[in-house]
């Protein structure tokens, strides 16, 4: 597989599931295991790109614990290139940083979010 943004990947390797960092944890179940690092870290895809940058097939680094979520969104992918890919554009190049607000329901995460649109960052009702 030669990925158009990377290096042509010419030989799969197995690295071991039993680290010091993951001693302590259960045994990893997740597909096309490359590493660990903390959680266990497996490939997706390929998955077909039509972006401004980076166009091509690409494969997707994955860390999860959850089994079989590396083979979900493989399958994904998959459907997405048979049906001519995805098309990306970058719209800005930021890290953003946020609070977690957890509500009950969906009503109150609308009204929620009603208000913060409706205010500046210190509070204030927005003109």
């Amino acid at each position: 597989m030669t990925p158009a943004t990377g290096p042509i990947l010419t030989r799969r390797s197995c690295a071991p599931t039993s680290t010091p960092a993951t001693r302590s944890s259960p045994p990893a179940s997740i597909e096309h295991l490359t590493g660990v690092a903390q959680v266990p870290i497996g490939i997706a895809g390929p998955l077909r790109i039509r972006g401004e940058h980076a166009p091509g097939e690409v494969v997707v680094p994955l860390a999860t614990t959850e089994g079989r979520l590396v083979a979900s969104d493989s399958r994904g992918m998959r459907l997405l290139t048979e049906c001519g890919g995805v098309t990306t554009t970058v719209v800005d190049d930021a890290m953003q940083r946020a609070p977690v607000v957890v509500l009950g329901d969906a009503l109150p995460a609308r009204e929620f979010g009603h208000w913060v649109s409706s205010h500046d960052r210190l509070g204030r009702n927005r003109p």
